[in-house]
């Protein structure tokens, strides 16, 4: 079933075209790689698809539903999160905390959470999911880069989303955490979440997780395809590098 389609997405900054006409689909149960080098219009479509920037042309359709140029609280209703780093001012709080300050902005009532004392249960069951059960009382300027990005997700998590976001987590991890990251996804897709990672290059060790890769380049879609196919051709893989025009 088809979750996400994005067509013909447009966006302008004054002078400088960060999407031109940029079309693809996600099928639910998805893991999709946006790739592109800086500039290539990456974080401006996970921004439209957030809610955060509103395009100037084309069309987001989740879940069969219209939502082009809706705002991120109904971006949220939609089914859709974007797992955003706790901000600099909030990295005093635990990750306990952190995640139960996502969960008072998530859809289960605030009234049912404070009845149940389901605030902390609910919280420790995310921080759970994404491996930081031991990690909930520590504070997040103490936690390490890797689980920050799992805290990440663990708040994303707490808005029930369909479609999962995520700009540049694996290539700020790298290595053996980048891997671990990947496992993450891996198994969140397992429970039936979708999910696209925008990311400079194909993550190495992704092939047994991304199902499919999209490539941008200036703005514009310059290959789309499996990431075998997209590895393995080294015209294609060098215009995503370069950030070259489309082939």
């Amino acid at each position: 079933m088809r979750l996400v389609e994005v067509v013909g997405l447009a966006k302008r900054f004054g002078d400088r075209i960060a999407l031109d006409g940029v079309s693809f689909t996600v099928e639910e149960g998805q893991v999709m790689a946006l790739v592109g080098s800086a500039g290539s219009g990456k974080t401006s479509c996970l921004d439209c698809l957030a809610g955060r920037t509103r395009p100037d042309g084309g069309r987001l359709i989740v879940d069969g539903r219209e939502v082009t140029g809706a705002a991120p609280l109904h971006m949220n209703k939609a089914g859709v999160a974007r797992a955003d780093p706790l901000p600099a001012l909030a990295r005093a709080l635990t990750a306990s905390q952190g995640v139960q300050l996502a969960l008072l902005t998530g859809p289960t009532p605030l009234a049912r959470l404070w009845r149940s004392g389901g605030l902390g249960r609910r919280g420790r069951a995310l921080l759970g999911q994404v491996g930081l059960t031991a990690d909930a009382g520590r504070r997040a300027d103490g936690l390490s880069r890797l689980a920050l990005e799992r805290l990440a997700v663990a708040r994303a998590l707490a808005l029930e989303p369909k479609l999962l976001l995520l700009d540049g987590a694996l290539g700020r991890l790298g290595g053996a955490d980048a891997a671990a990251m990947l496992a993450l996804i891996d198994r969140l897709r397992a429970r039936g979440l979708t999910a696209i990672l925008a990311e400079r290059r194909m993550p190495p060790g992704g092939d047994g997780v991304i199902d499919r890769v999209v490539a941008l380049g200036r703005g514009v879609v310059i290959a789309s395809g499996p990431p075998g196919r997209i590895r393995l051709d080294p015209e294609l893989a060098a215009a995503i590098a370069s950030d070259g025009p489309a082939i």
